[in-house]
């Protein structure tokens, strides 16, 4: 049961890494674009 909500929990913290990973990528390639 209490492993069930740590994967849970842990996926969750897993997807939103991923999205800010994303978000922090696309912001940095942006900036490069206008610095070009």
């Amino acid at each position: 049961m209490l492993m069930l909500i740590l994967g849970k929990i842990l996926l969750r913290c897993m997807v939103m890494l991923s999205f800010c990973l994303i978000c922090a990528y696309q912001l940095l390639i942006l900036r490069l674009i206008h610095v070009a």
